[in-house]
């Protein structure tokens, strides 16, 4: 039930890309995160513990949500590109359809992304959207 679970967010952040409503690479997510596009991040669980702390300190304090899925391979084959360390959701639906997959079967949900230590956590909460 996990696999297939992961295997569903995974296909619908793929879905989400090719629909506009979503963009690949930590630069990428970083960039959208800082125009208040992102409602979503998801994160490769290998990824780099730096790339991660700039994702973290772009979603600090807006509300939005950091969720690690899948390895770097496997989230690039879903976005159909190469391994990929991170993807800003930016369509709603998308979003809160992906979060709740991923928090209620991989219990990604971690908490308050208030304690900046938190970056090895599955999921950093910046707060309410």
């Amino acid at each position: 039930m996990k696999r297939r679970s992961i295997s569903g967010a995974l296909g619908l952040i793929g879905l989400a890309r090719r629909a506009s409503g979503a963009h690949a690479g930590s630069a990428a997510a970083v960039r959208t995160l800082r125009n208040g596009d992102a409602m979503l991040v998801v994160t490769a669980r290998d990824a780099a513990r730096g790339q991660l702390a700039k994702i973290e300190r772009a979603a600090f304090g807006r509300g939005v949500r950091v969720v690690a899925a899948a390895d770097r391979r496997t989230l690039g084959v879903a976005l159909g590109r190469g391994p990929t360390t991170a993807v800003a959701v930016t369509h709603p639906g998308f979003a809160e359809r992906i979060a709740r997959i991923l928090i209620k079967h991989d219990s990604a949900e971690i908490g308050d992304r208030a304690d900046p230590d938190a970056a090895n956590s599955n999921e950093r909460v910046a707060g309410a959207r």
